[in-house]
């Protein structure tokens, strides 16, 4: 009984942890991802397992430590992407991105995935001093152009 407790009080400490390591979200959003953790971590292992009993590649993840990083990976974004609870057409292009909740964290992702999908460098300082969508858009694309 007392090691049931202990294991209870752990889990829980855990769990606190956990959300303390969490982006403040808004209650609604924080039962949907944990909703959705669930499910990824669920289907992943089911699917593992199940590829296993067939003696057939389950995905490119060769083993479960392997199935494990690609979850880290997958439950760490989607617990830290924004929640925009928007539409683009509601977002006015005259919004410093700050304003529209991008902080240097956001920023230097946002860069990341630009550098990536657009072939072209964004300084993270860039993108958070933005005066907005409407003033950054004809600096990408003329980078994209010109391949810088």
């Amino acid at each position: 009984m007392a090691g049931r407790a202990r294991q209870g009080e752990r889990a829980a400490a855990t769990r606190e942890g956990m959300n303390r390591c969490l982006p403040d979200l808004p209650a609604e959003v924080y039962e949907e991802r944990a909703a959705m953790t669930r499910h990824l971590v669920t289907q992943m292992a089911a699917e593992r397992e199940r590829a296993l009993a067939d003696d057939a590649p389950a995905c490119s993840r060769a083993t479960w430590c392997d199935v494990a990083t690609g979850l880290i990976d997958v439950i760490v974004a989607l617990w830290q992407a924004p929640v925009t609870q928007t539409t683009p057409e509601r977002i006015d292009p005259d919004t410093r991105l700050d304003q529209l909740g991008l902080e240097s964290l956001m920023a230097a992702e946002l860069s990341s995935v630009l550098q990536r999908r657009l072939d072209c460098v964004v300084p993270t300082m860039e993108l958070a001093t933005a005066a907005g969508v409407r003033q950054l858009a004809p600096r990408l694309l003329g980078r994209v152009r010109r391949g810088a």
